[in-house]
């Protein structure tokens, strides 16, 4: 079974619904991901081959974010452009991540 946690999270600033946390994987992901700055949300394709995570790129007070598809039988991962806003929800859609920002905009990133 492939094992992630979220640990080491607090809100991304003062009073901000929204938390950045450590990363902790699977050994062999270890050297493929970064352990810092990530969200504390997570979605599961129906299969559970495919799992998305979502990782801030804020830069400097901009808030933006990346999805990142891992593909737990072949080890390759696929990264979405920066994504402005924050990332209010992730689900499985049809072929890949569903997201929605803090503003109500929806999308999905496709494997």
């Amino acid at each position: 079974m492939f094992k992630i946690a979220f640990v080491n999270c607090y809100e991304i600033r003062m009073g901000s619904p929204f938390n950045i946390c450590d990363l902790e994987i699977d050994s062999e992901w270890r050297s493929l991901l970064p352990e810092h700055d990530w969200q504390d949300k997570i979605a599961y394709s129906p299969d559970q081959r495919f799992i998305g995570l979502v990782r801030w790129d804020t830069r400097g007070n901009e808030p933006g974010f990346r999805i990142i598809i891992l593909d737990t039988e072949t080890k390759q991962r696929a990264e979405s452009p920066r994504i402005d806003g924050c990332c209010d929800h992730v689900s499985w859609g049809r072929s890949g991540v569903a997201y929605r920002t803090f503003d109500g905009f929806e999308w999905e990133f496709n494997i």
